[in-house]
């Protein structure tokens, strides 16, 4: 493919001239390697001859990954996944970021693995979990996997319900810093921040986002924890609050793992992580999941009961409160079902449960609740059965109404109502108390009923209460039943008994929007179907390996990019020096889309002619990354660090964006670029691509002919090579435009004695 062009700043080795040839090749520039040798003897023949500098990082980075890579197979018995992969790469590069994927897929294992690869290097980890189940599981799952490979690893843990005498052992060793790994809860975070914060770790990983979110002195603790002095969190703050455009200097940190958050971050202190450590929390992917979701039209236990002989075991049993569940649990029980009672003694129920002793383990669904977010065993978890629908509940009297009925009703009424219109232009909006006082005066009780009713025609309104869907903790529940089991998706089965059907719909609809799942009415479920393929996908003797990839998109314009990643949920954002970086989880894998901001290199001004050195009687175009001036604008292709117009030194160099794109492509499976589908796009595509292929030579172009899911997935379809024959019509243009206009330029700047003109 190569055309025979020249981009400075582009050697893979010493960052100086090379040619494109030389870039596809993967070798570095003939100043660095005089002769052509084969990709695995470059490393060799560099550190021989003296020159070797970045390419050694490189090498070792491939071989850090290797290392890494056969330590997970071994601590696991499986390969890792695509999300794994790339987090594994971003540790090796001490990216701190969000672990953006679908709820069981391997996060947590991500977090275990990797703080024992830490413990191996005599590096400090701590794990952040939401619930002592978790914390008692991952100890366990920990333990297990020391074993395995014959390991010596300090793990402490806590949890309330030890005894004095091991919580003061733990507390020794936390404080000396006596162990490798620390494994404690999200609520200990909170009571424990003065020693915590004195502490320095490697590697933090934090699987409950939510939590340490809600209270911004965890988020200070967590920084401290990462050795960010309170200094530089005090500054950042600063910048934040006043919006300033400086540099921070943190020095050397741990890397900081979250899992992403199941709602928008709100306040200043959130953005820490983006100004301390360049990636924004991420909110809650729902992607890859194997469910097959039932609805039962009953609220009669007999027909529980026939499910449950049909069902006999891995069945966790959830209901609205915990006076149901029990009721529930007496009549089952009656019926010869052995239960474990996780509101009686959850260490006991999940010991039973984990063993086989009981075949269902009941308790009460909420978002935080004990078996919704703390249950983690993929083989016993066949089947989730839903006593009636997670909903919240929220008044509707114009006393208690909470602030999103309030504000409906004021967007509702104020299209027609005059003085409500004019109450929204003098009274703050956030000021949810005056409103509602405001509103008593403007609005009669018949006009808010009225409004009530036609705001929420389709949800349920009982008791004087709105119930509205509580759809993640459906989906966190269900998906307790189809986990990630060595390095396969295990096939669940979510079961509702839903007889409202405003209820129902309104989960169904929201769920749809989320995961495209279907729901299928109990009597028309195939269980013979159904059941194998929930017992095929639990046998480990079927070692079929369940994997995505991770792919970087280039586009030119940052909106595009943007744009893209909302048709699939734009998850995360992570900042780098000259781009910004959209992660988002679709059906082919995970995606991380930015741009280019349209061309990244031209001719050079000066040498040969305009920028065309004449070698051998060929031509050779010679390209300089561009710059532009922010002060003035003024773009030039020149290699200075001040501006030749006006002589600012704030320049905009388009090889921050290769930098960083280069950076990328060692995190990721392939690199797709996919600039306009024009000539100028096509040339955008190849320098680019070339100046990648020496860190990722899977990389390849496509074109979106419409910015819509469907091009996208067209354009995903369509792979090919960059086309040379439309690059080198591009060259050919413009050279031209380069020996023609500036030599016409410099004839009209002479003739009227003025340098700002041009032809």
């Amino acid at each position: 493919m190569a055309v025979g062009l020249r981009y400075h700043h582009s050697c893979v080795n010493c960052f100086g001239l090379n040619t494109d040839e030389r870039n596809e090749k993967g070798l570095p520039c003939e100043v660095c390697l005089s002769e052509e040798v084969e990709p695995g003897e470059v490393l060799q023949r560099l550190e021989k001859n003296g020159k070797l500098m970045f390419y050694r990082y490189i090498k070792d980075f491939e071989k850090n990954f290797s290392d890494f890579s056969d330590f997970f197979k071994r601590v696991t018995g499986f390969p890792p996944t695509g999300f794994q992969r790339i987090w594994m790469k971003r540790v090796l590069l001490s990216k701190s970021f969000t672990a953006i994927a679908p709820t069981g897929v391997g996060k947590t294992t991500f977090g275990m693995v990797t703080s024992l690869w830490f413990s191996f290097h005599a590096k400090r980890s701590a794990m952040i979990l939401p619930t002592l189940t978790l914390v008692l599981q991952i100890r366990e799952r920990l333990e297990g996997m020391v074993k395995r490979i014959d390991g010596d690893v300090d793990i402490i843990h806590y949890h309330a319900g030890m005894k004095e005498k091991e919580k003061k052992e733990f507390f020794e060793k936390l404080e000396r810093g006596d162990f490798h790994i620390a494994i404690f809860s999200t609520q200990f975070l909170s009571k424990n921040r003065e020693i915590l914060s004195k502490l320095k770790f490697d590697f933090v990983f934090v699987d409950d986002v939510d939590a340490v979110l809600k209270s911004s002195k965890n988020i200070d603790t967590i920084l401290m924890m990462l050795g960010i002095e309170k200094e530089a969190i005090e500054k950042a703050l600063m910048k934040l609050r006043k919006k300033r455009e400086e540099e921070l200097e943190i020095g050397e940190h741990g890397i900081l793992v979250v899992s992403s958050a199941t709602a928008r971050p709100k306040g200043i202190r959130p953005l820490l992580f983006r100004e301390l450590l360049g990636f924004d929390v991420g909110t809650l992917v729902v992607g890859v999941r194997n469910i097959t979701n039932l609805r039962v039209k009953s609220e009669d236990t007999d027909d529980l009961l026939d499910l449950l002989e049909k069902l006999k075991d891995g069945i966790v049993l959830l209901a609205r409160d915990e006076k149901t569940i029990k009721w529930l649990s007496e009549i089952v029980e009656g019926a010869g079902f052995p239960v474990g009672k996780s509101w009686e003694n959850l260490e006991k129920a999940l010991e039973d449960f984990s063993e086989g002793k009981v075949s269902i383990i009941a308790g009460v669904y909420s978002y935080y609740g004990k078996l919704v977010r703390g249950l983690d065993l993929p083989k016993r978890v066949k089947f989730v059965i839903f006593w009636g629908t997670p909903v919240f509940e929220y008044f509707i009297d114009m006393e208690k109404a909470p602030r999103f009925v309030i504000r409906r009703v004021l967007f509702e009424v104020s299209k027609k109502n005059t003085k409500v219109k004019k109450l929204l232009q003098i009274v703050d909006r956030s000021d949810i108390e005056t409103l509602r006082n405001r509103l008593k005066v403007v609005l009669t009780e018949d006009e808010w009923e009225e409004t009530i009713k036609r705001i929420f025609a389709r949800y349920r309104i009982k008791e004087r209460k709105l119930l509205l869907p509580d759809v993640l903790t459906y989906i966190q529940a269900s998906g307790r039943s189809s986990r990630l089991l060595g390095s396969k998706l295990t096939k669940g089965v979510s079961i509702l008994f839903e007889t409202d059907e405003a209820v129902f719909e309104s989960l169904r609809e929201r769920l749809d929007w989320l995961t495209e799942e279907e729901w299928i009415d109990l009597e028309d479920a195939d269980w013979e179907t159904l059941l194998k393929e929930v017992e095929e996908s639990r046998k480990e003797e079927k070692k079929e390996f369940m994997d995505v990839k991770s792919t970087l998109l280039i586009v030119e314009s940052p909106t595009k990019a943007e744009t893209i990643s909302r048709f699939f949920g734009r998850s995360s954002t992570r900042r780098y020096k000259g781009i910004l970086v959209h992660e988002s989880i679709t059906g082919d894998g995970i995606f991380l889309l930015t741009a280019t901001r349209g061309h990244v290199y031209d001719l050079v001004t000066e040498g040969g002619i305009y920028g065309v050195e004449v070698e051998n009687g060929k031509f050779v175009p010679v390209y300089e990354t561009i710059r532009r001036c922010r002060k003035c604008g003024y773009q030039f292709s020149q290699d200075l660090d001040t501006c030749p117009k006006c002589g600012s030194k704030d320049i905009d160099n388009k090889l921050d964006v290769l930098k960083s794109l280069r950076e990328i492509a060692l995190e990721v499976d392939e690199i797709l670029v996919a600039t306009d589908p024009d000539v100028e796009g096509e040339k955008i595509s190849w320098d680019v691509t070339q100046y990648l292929i020496p860190v990722n030579n899977n990389t390849r172009r496509i074109e979106m002919h419409e910015i819509t899911r469907y091009g996208f997935r067209e354009g995903i379809a369509s792979k090919r090579d960059v086309d040379s024959n439309l690059v080198k019509s591009q060259i050919v243009r413009r050279v031209q435009d380069r020996w023609i206009g500036f030599e016409l330029s410099k004839k009209i700047q002479k003739a009227f004695n003025s340098l700002n003109l041009s032809a």
